[in-house]
């Protein structure tokens, strides 16, 4: 089964194993097994929600869909502007310091606890939040702002899971 999927040039992810199965393939480390994240880069105008009507958004996420991969939308355009001039970049991280937030969007939080495996109550409480703070922060329709500390344990989360995962 997993064969003739490589062999068709699909991800072994995209097939829908049972626990048995995939016992018989574990100790081979398939890549095409791993859990993926495609991440989608938009224009500024498409932060909100505008870019589920952009083409390469839907064919990117038609082909997520297909193996069973998820997908988070971001805006690169600030990250391009601060790469070409240092000092913006430095401006840009000295007033994330002092503010100590980090924006992202609302599926962002959502993929991470889903590819985690976590409840929202569970991925609450590994962060030090409320419950009901996960839920808004997934719910909402605009980019959420959250602790930049909040935001680095989502990042180690993943890291742990990743290294997990890899071992």
């Amino acid at each position: 089964k997993v064969k003739k999927c490589l062999e068709e040039g699909k991800c072994a992810r995209a097939l829908e194993l049972t626990d048995e199965e995939i016992s018989y393939i574990e100790e081979s480390r398939l890549l095409t097994l791993k859990p993926i994240i495609y991440v989608a880069n938009i224009s500024e105008s498409e932060v909100g929600g505008e870019y589920e009507n952009n083409s390469g958004y839907i064919a990117l996420r038609k082909h997520a869909e297909s193996e069973g991969s998820e997908i988070i939308a971001v805006s690169a355009q600030i990250e391009a502007e601060l790469a070409s001039d240092p000092m913006d970049g430095l401006t840009f991280l000295r007033d994330v310091a002092l503010s100590g937030t980090a924006l992202v969007e609302p599926t962002f939080v959502k993929t991470v606890r889903d590819k985690l495996g976590l409840t929202q109550a569970a991925l609450a409480k590994k962060l030090g939040v409320h419950e009901n703070t996960v839920g808004s922060w997934e719910t909402s329709e605009l980019p959420v702002r959250i602790r930049k500390t909040t935001y680095e344990h989502l990042l180690f989360l993943i890291g742990g899971e990743k290294q997990e995962q890899d071992s």
